[in-house]
């Protein structure tokens, strides 16, 4: 409470918007005209809020978790949500906007965010056990799940700092209303890219302008721009392919991972290793890097949007400010 007092309760303001809060017919006169007043220096949400509006300290989960290398990860059916609904009509578009990440507002929600997002798509979520390990040379993931023999892929896009937008969305980063399938497609076959590969975004009467090659290799150059891994499955087993996405997606051979698939006894057991260290065109993987993934699942003759997908997820080699770690 002191420190809320000392910053003018940031934590609260950088989610809350005051200004939305004090015009909202949702409230009462008397507390929109207490929401006016939060513009002067001297007051602090605490002043009305102190016990009412948050539980106790210890109450709810922690908002970054202490570091682990093997933890559960929940993938939620993520519906339509792209990157133009998260920094425009979602709710939470301002936090994203500057700075925050999902996570420090959905963390421990996924399963109810898929219940409330996937409709007839059942399971609305699934549970993978995560494991990070590393020796000298590699970086070696383990991924385990309950699921159905013919699961068709799973993937996992990597950001190390270069794309802002990766970190603070994840694999939503990537994705858009002109993706198949969503609110502006228009049979185009659009494939996944970031804003920053756009001198224009799409929009109606305007169509998308791509930056020339040389600024998109400058990008490339800058680390802007993320890393796929994907293996298949049941009906492509152990097909591994790595891409970068940027303008779009840029499919190649998997020359800097290896994957392995096994299922038995109704259970997928996943090995990844990517080594260590630059590699042209690729992320330099390092211990003194720090990472920030998403997961993605595809079951059976879901393509596309019809998949399970984590949060951004964090991993450091050697801190704990992170929700995963290397043994």
């Amino acid at each position: 409470a002191a420190k809320m007092l000392d910053n003018r309760s940031e934590g609260c303001r950088s989610c809350h918007d005051l200004v939305q809060m004090a015009a909202t017919g949702a409230a009462s006169d008397k507390a929109s005209s207490y929401h006016k007043v939060m513009a002067h220096e001297d007051r602090t949400c605490l002043d009305c809020h102190q016990s009412i509006a948050h539980g106790p300290a210890g109450a709810i989960a922690a908002m970054v978790p202490e570091a682990a290398s093997s933890r559960s990860v929940t993938l939620f059916h993520p519906g339509k949500i792209n990157s133009d609904w998260l920094l425009s009509d979602h709710p939470g578009s301002q936090p994203l906007r500057q700075g925050h990440n999902c996570q420090q507002c959905h963390r421990n929600e996924e399963a109810e965010m898929g219940d409330a997002l996937a409709g007839d798509f059942r399971p609305a979520s699934r549970v993978l056990d995560v494991s990070f390990s590393r020796d000298n040379s590699n970086l070696t993931i383990e991924l385990e799940w309950n699921g159905a023999q013919d699961d068709a892929d799973i993937a996992i896009m990597w950001g190390d700092g270069g794309s802002e937008a990766f970190r603070r969305g994840g694999c939503f980063a990537a994705c858009h209303n002109d993706l198949a399938g969503r609110s502006r497609d228009r049979g185009q076959q659009i494939e996944k890219y970031l804003f920053t590969s756009r001198l224009q975004e799409r929009r109606i009467g305007q169509p998308a302008i791509i930056k020339d090659q040389e600024a998109l290799q400058q990008l490339m150059t800058e680390g802007d721009f993320v890393e796929i891994w994907r293996l298949g499955l049941g009906s492509n087993p152990g097909k591994l392919e790595t891409a970068t996405v940027l303008a779009g997606l840029s499919w190649r051979g998997a020359t800097v991972v290896q994957g392995e698939a096994q299922y038995r006894d109704g259970r997928w057991r996943v090995t990844l290793q990517r080594r260590l260290g630059p590699s042209d065109g690729y992320k330099n993987f390092n211990a003194e890097g720090s990472y920030t993934l998403g997961i993605a699942l595809h079951g059976a003759d879901n393509p596309g949007s019809g998949h399970w997908v984590s949060l951004p997820l964090t991993l450091k080699f050697n801190d704990n400010d992170s929700d995963f770690r290397t043994e």
